[in-house]
């Protein structure tokens, strides 16, 4: 096997211990990242293309013979896409790449279709993608216990203030449609990350605001 191939192989097996062991993902959400970045190593070897010198050319071009050869539906592309995009800003927080050219890929659109839940690993991607957003990742951390942890909608959780949040109560009373008010309880976990976000991360970034997001 080619020594470049064992190195990006060697940055996978990492990425994959920092998701296993930091941020304590699942087995399954560890499976699928880790078949996802295998078959792009592999893409990389039998081109001959340097990881170090990795454009947004090669990152698009890989995802099309991926799909045409696979006959993949476009979610599976779509998780796919998120996959390379954690990996390469996981690399080069760690200073293995200069520039990442995964902020330039575009999400595969969707079809429409009626509102589903998400399942485990779904939500467990969008956490990881908090997780990687650097001075913002509080912020975008509560949002996520906002949706998934609170019930509430986009709308509700934008729209939320710091006098509807009670963090010694564990309770938040956002306003929905037509101005009505409810009281929702938090968990620990969402509890634990908007006290963080409130009272510590939000001071530093937007201290005038009194929005929670």
């Amino acid at each position: 096997m080619a020594k470049k191939n064992q190195n990006i192989d060697r940055h996978i097996d990492h990425f994959l211990s920092y998701l296993g062991i930091e941020l304590n993902r699942s087995p399954n959400t560890l499976s699928s990242y880790q078949e996802d970045l295998r078959h792009f190593a592999e893409y990389l070897q039998e081109n001959k293309i340097s990881l170090l010198k990795l454009n947004i050319q090669n990152l698009d071009a890989y995802l099309s013979e991926h799909l045409k050869k696979n006959h993949y539906e476009m979610s599976t592309l779509a998780r796919q896409t998120s996959s390379l995009r954690s990996f390469l800003t996981f690399l080069q927080q760690n200073n293995i790449i200069a520039d990442n050219p995964g902020i330039y890929l575009d999400s595969p659109k969707l079809a429409t279709y009626f509102p589903q839940s998400l399942t485990v690993e779904e939500v467990e991607a969008l956490f990881l993608q908090a997780e990687l957003q650097g001075k913002w990742q509080w912020r975008d951390k509560a949002l996520l216990e906002l949706l998934y942890g609170g019930g509430l909608r986009i709308s509700e959780a934008l729209n939320l203030r710091i006098h509807q949040v009670q963090l010694d109560e564990a309770w938040i009373i956002p306003v929905g449609k037509g101005n009505k008010q409810r009281l929702i309880p938090l968990g620990s976990q969402s509890l634990d990350t908007l006290k963080t976000w409130i009272t510590q991360e939000r001071l530093k970034l937007n201290p005038q605001s009194d929005h929670v997001i």
